[in-house]
């Protein structure tokens, strides 16, 4: 089995994703909950950094620890604690998994 190791969060996260994700979450008044409303949908700010997780996990699924290839994977970002009963944690570069 491959180890997957937390990869560190690129310099830009914070203004990429982390900045205008909590915004949004402020203006929907869904910061401060300790919970999403049921089927809430939150703004995929996270896609911003996919080349960027690609890169600090390697191109290795967190998950299956397998390498997602470029031609034949496809990749997306998995929020470790899920986003409806973390919604703190929804831009933050920690719990974000390469799936």
């Amino acid at each position: 089995m491959i180890s997957v190791q937390p990869g560190r969060e690129p310099a830009t996260f914070h203004a990429k994703v982390r900045q205008p994700g909590l915004a949004w979450l402020k203006a929907k008044g869904w910061d401060e909950l300790p919970a999403l409303p049921p089927r809430a949908k939150t703004k995929h700010y996270w896609s911003k950094c996919l080349p960027e997780l690609l890169a600090a996990y390697d191109s290795i699924c967190a998950y299956a620890s397998l390498r997602i290839h470029p031609v034949t994977g496809a990749h997306s970002v998995e929020n470790f604690a899920p986003k409806s009963r973390a919604p703190a944690l929804t831009y933050e570069w920690s719990n974000y998994r390469l799936a």
